[in-house]
């Protein structure tokens, strides 16, 4: 399916699929996690890229600690003297809001609802099937279906 996402978003489905990929998972939702990481990947790599660009740009004004490294946030974004802290974050937002198109790979929900009574796969929680659900299914299908189904 074709769909617009920000940069924000990429990182965010990097993530999500990053954390199942070395699961072991029935093959269809193994296949799908690890072709929409390569679909993703060259988008994500621009960003990366990007991001970089940005920080080497503020290279002079990064702080540092007492051994000369690089001091960050929560998030891993490096902290930026407070004289262009205001300029360095709205870069910062405009990269990750940024929005590209991109065609990912999806699956249907039901292939979430299988038997392993044989525990060959590795069990998700119900969170996890959430996230994973999110990332891979076709969201305006199942919109649709809880509409037709409500």
């Amino acid at each position: 399916m074709n769909m617009k996402l920000t940069n924000f978003a990429v990182v965010n489905m990097i993530n999500t699929l990053e954390k199942f990929a070395e699961k072991k998972l029935p093959q269809k939702i193994s296949y799908a996690i690890t072709r929409n990481l390569i679909l993703l990947q060259k988008d994500y790599d621009c960003y990366l890229k990007s991001l970089n660009k940005l920080f080497s740009n503020y290279d002079d004004y990064i702080v540092r600690d007492e051994n000369e490294n690089i001091m960050s946030n929560e998030v891993g974004i490096p902290i930026v003297d407070s004289k262009v802290e205001k300029e360095f974050n709205e870069e910062i937002s405009n990269l990750l809001n940024i929005e590209i198109e991109i065609k990912l790979y999806c699956i249907s929900e039901e292939v979430f609802n299988y038997e392993d009574s044989a525990n060959r796969y590795d069990s998700l929680s119900a969170s996890d099937i959430m996230n994973l659900r999110a990332v891979l299914c076709n969201q305006e299908e199942s919109d649709k279906n809880e509409v037709s189904n409500g």
